[in-house]
């Protein structure tokens, strides 16, 4: 059992180590599969809302202007066709057109598109497109100074102005047939759509259900805190899924929001293109090169980063870092506790077993020492029989000694028979008969009396008990039971002292009864032990002290069964000394019949 309980141990300690690491690989991955997760859905998020944009600018650029063409029908049509396709079409609040004024020069005639009536509407320079102008007179100088024939307007041109915000969209112009360069060639623009953004619709409607797509799903505990601040001012915040304000230096995704990009652009005006004719298809063709060289891609540089806004995406758990950390404990914390379980377990069985091992190894002494204890009374009372039956006894004086034998040995019988019969009732959580009031100095009187009957005066029994004890509510020969055989052990291991005390006395609402030898007394290490059924100590056994061991088990049992308490105290060569201590009542509260009460094991 020893190796056995040894090499569970190990293995459980082996199943910890490779547990541990196991949980840190997973956590890992985790880590990465989260992150990766995480950079996915921010990449969407900003597809679908900048898309949204690109669809904006190609759909109020795609027809071009020329001289002949009504530019109030073009933002017509263009506004019918945003209506009709774009998934957001509120987004788009309002829409203006500036133009040079009839003399030429900078663009500085506004209109404003009238949705309702389909016309341009003259009107003044509201205060959120003022600054705009300085940077179109800009633009009309450096068509000017390059005679018109390059693309610098392009190249310069910001398509979003976010400080608005709104789309700035030039109205790319072509050569006609009649034009000596060759056709289809682009002219810089001197005139500009511009659609604002509705930002109340997006903080609203658009970034939430946004969010609520691509990170926090309805009717689940929100996961990531997603916030959109402006890129130029992170402390402004545009919107946030939830109360609490995310720190901008530490999230665990940042991504630029609310621009226009090239391969956003390619992908919207390929759709265009698959229900455009052959003269839409080469102008959209241009088109999509004129806003790739705007953003830098034909001369070699990478696609701009500027945006508007930016978006935040940080764990509810403060991080991602700190959430995988968190779940890590939380799965070593269960990993353990069901090694520990196991390891409890174990140590458990190896107990139980190992006590179970030892109740049969006592139970085995326990046969013997019945065995034995049965057999020397028997033997003896055989013996007289026989003597007197073959008349060997014929003197009337031995007849008496053989009878008092019989009747000595017999007694002892009955008692050892009375008492594994006792312990077995306890054991099985037998009834104590009804209880009565019992005078425990009577009771103690006739157990000195037949210990002095069968020690025949050899024994020095000395008496200590008060005259006026109250009576206890108990059973009488269960109590009895008790007290003689804490009497008749005190006999035994006397030794050669051959001297008992008797005392008893009540005090404080309790009797107290304590039964004293001179004898060989009891080892500290078995002190703790010696009410347990069937064990005997090393010196009644090395003294050859006939006993089963159940004496001082049951004397706990009926003790506790009335509810008192039974204690030692002893030392080698000296002696021992028990003391047991029971409830005494007022003899008013004592009822002369009690309902009968359980003692168990």
């Amino acid at each position: 059992m020893t190796l056995l309980a040894a090499a569970l141990a190990v293995l459980l300690v082996v199943l910890a180590v490779v547990q541990y690491r196991w949980v840190g690989q997973v956590s890992d991955g985790e880590r990465e599969q989260l992150r990766a997760s995480l950079q996915r859905r921010g990449r969407e998020f900003a597809m679908e809302l900048n898309r949204e944009l690109a669809r904006a600018f190609a759909t109020f650029q795609t027809t071009p202007i020329s001289e002949e063409q009504d530019v109030a029908a073009r933002l017509a049509a263009a506004w019918l066709e945003w209506t009709r396709d774009a998934r957001y079409p509120r987004i788009i609040r309002d829409v203006y057109f500036v133009e040079p004024a009839d003399g030429g020069g900078p663009p500085e005639r506004l209109s404003r598109f009238n949705r309702g009536t389909g016309l341009l509407e003259a009107t003044e320079w509201p205060a959120a497109l003022e600054h705009l102008r300085p940077r179109f007179a800009r633009e009309a100088e450096d068509v000017q100074r390059q005679g018109g024939s390059s693309f610098t307007i392009v190249r310069r041109h910001a398509p979003l102005a976010e400080e608005i915000p709104a789309l700035v969209i030039p109205a790319i112009r072509f050569r006609s047939r009649e034009e000596a360069a060759p056709p289809g060639t682009i002219r810089p623009a001197l005139a500009y759509t511009i659609a604002l953004l509705d930002v109340d619709y997006l903080r609203g409607d658009v970034l939430p259900a946004l969010s609520e797509h691509h990170f926090n799903p309805a009717g689940t505990t929100p996961e990531f805190l997603v916030t959109v601040v402006q890129a130029r001012m992170p402390s402004k915040v545009v919107f946030q899924s939830t109360a609490s304000t995310v720190d901008p230096e530490r999230v665990d995704l940042r991504q630029p929001l609310l621009e226009i990009r090239a391969d956003d652009m390619g992908r919207v005006l390929l759709e265009q293109t698959r229900h455009a004719g052959p003269r839409e298809k080469s102008r959209t063709t241009q088109l999509r090169f004129a806003v790739a060289v705007q953003q830098g891609e034909a001369a070699g540089g990478p696609p701009s980063a500027t945006s508007a806004w930016q978006l935040l995406v940080t764990h509810r758990a403060g991080s991602v870092d700190a959430a995988i950390r968190a779940a890590r404990t939380r799965n070593l914390t269960i990993s353990f506790g069901i090694l520990l379980l196991f390891g409890t377990s174990i140590a458990l069985l190896v107990v139980s077993t190992e006590r179970a091992r030892r109740l049969a190894d006592r139970q085995m002494e326990f046969v013997a020492a019945v065995s034995h204890e049965l057999r020397t009374p028997l033997a003896v009372i055989r013996s007289a029989g026989e003597n007197l039956a073959d008349g060997v006894v014929a003197d009337p004086s031995q007849v008496e000694r053989y009878g008092r034998l019989i009747e000595e040995q017999g007694r002892s019988l009955s008692d050892m028979v009375e008492q594994v019969l006792a312990f077995a009732g306890a054991e099985n959580g037998q009834r104590i008969a009804a209880r009565q009031p019992v005078n425990i100095g009577e009771l103690l009187a006739d157990v000195i009396e037949a210990t002095e009957r069968i020690t025949g005066g050899s024994l020095t029994l000395e008496r200590s008990i008060d005259h006026e004890l109250p009576p206890i509510e108990g059973n009488r020969d269960a109590l009895r039971r008790v007290f003689q055989n804490l009497v008749d052990n005190a006999v035994k291991y006397s030794g050669d002292s051959s001297w008992i005390g008797v005392g008893a006395s009540a005090s404080g609402g309790e009797l107290r009864v304590t039964i004293t030898d001179r004898g060989m007394g009891i080892e500290a290490s078995e002190l703790r032990r010696i009410f347990e059924p069937f064990y005997r100590g090393r010196g009644a056994s090395a003294a050859q002290i006939h006993g089963s061991g159940l004496g001082l088990s049951l004397v706990e049992r009926i003790v506790q069964a009335h509810g008192g308490t039974v204690s030692v105290k002893s030392a080698p060569g000296h002696g021992s000394t028990f003391t047991v201590v029971l409830p005494a009542p007022p003899a008013s509260s004592v009822n002369e019949t009690s309902v009968a009460q359980t003692f168990r094991a």
